[in-house]
This record gives C-alpha cells, sequence and structure tokens, in this order.
C-alpha cells in the first residue's frame, strides 16, 4: 500500500527551488510561514517523542532553511534522527 504523504505546506515551486532574483525577502517570509506550519504540524508527534517546543521549531527551521526535505513525514523522520537534545542544527558544530 502507498502511504505517500503530500506536502500541504510546500511553498510555490517547492522547498528545492531558488527564489527568483529580488524576491529574497518574500521567500525568506515564506520559509518562515512553512516553518511554522510544519512545526505545528508535527508537535503532537514529536512532543510525544519527548521534543520540547523550542527543539521542534529548531528543526522545523533548520529543515525548511537548508532544504532537507518536504512534508511532515519527511520532517518528523529528519527530526527523531536529529534527536530531542542536541546541537542547533544552524549552528553546526
Amino acid at each position: 500500500m502507498d502511504r505517500t504523504v503530500e506536502s500541504p505546506v510546500a511553498p510555490a515551486g517547492g522547498l528545492d527551488g531558488e527564489p527568483p532574483a529580488g524576491s529574497s525577502a518574500v521567500a525568506s517570509d515564506d520559509m518562515e510561514v512553512v516553518a511554522l506550519r510544519l512545526a505545528e504540524q508535527a508537535r503532537p508527534t514529536l512532543g510525544a517523542e519527548g521534543f520540547s517546543d523550542q527543539r521542534i521549531d529548531e528543526l522545523a527551521f533548520a529543515f525548511v532553511n537548508d532544504h532537507v526535505g518536504e512534508g511532515e513525514a519527511q520532517f518528523v523522520n529528519w527530526a527523531l534522527a536529529e534527536g530531542p537534545i542536541g546541537l542547533d542544527p544552524e549552528e553546526g558544530f
């Protein structure tokens, strides 16, 4: 059975496309909205796994800004691999 989940939070053009020239501020705002929606959708699942609200938000912003993937299912899988406690994914090592 195919359990593909469509991403209701992807902005027009998808997460992997570069914004058109001159629209970086708009694209940045769009990415923030996408990250916030993604965090809210995944919060019940990740919260049950011991993730704090702050950690979920950090991971959602990194997931969107770094173009890790698309959609809630991919985000949850990636976040679980990152763990509920750790370095800020935007800071690196």
